[in-house]
């Protein structure tokens, strides 16, 4: 099934237009462990919204803007993304 739901994902980012991503980031409250989360976001051609996380993992590094950036690149390249058609916002992150 993860597969099925993983090829039609890429099917519709094969389509889509520009596509504006999110990132977050957070803490467990039982661990000590940080992850991040990219989400990628588009309209397809009758403007209709569509929001897919694109990658959820655990940050073994110091949480730089460095960091994040090659974490972001690694996700949107598993998913054939162009650089050139993906923008990134980011929540506010009091170290970035």
């Amino acid at each position: 099934m993860h597969r099925q739901i993983e090829e039609s994902l890429s099917k519709m980012l094969d389509v889509a237009g520009k596509i504006s991503c999110t990132c977050d980031t957070w803490t467990t409250e039982n661990t000590v462990q940080y992850f991040l989360e990219i989400i990628a976001h588009w309209l397809t051609d009758d403007f209709a919204r569509k929001s897919y996380v694109l990658q959820c993992m655990a940050l073994d590094d110091r949480h730089t803007a460095q960091y994040f950036g090659s974490q972001f690149e690694v996700a949107i390249s598993q998913w054939n993304i162009d650089k050139s058609r993906c923008k990134i916002m980011q929540q506010t992150w009091k170290n970035v």
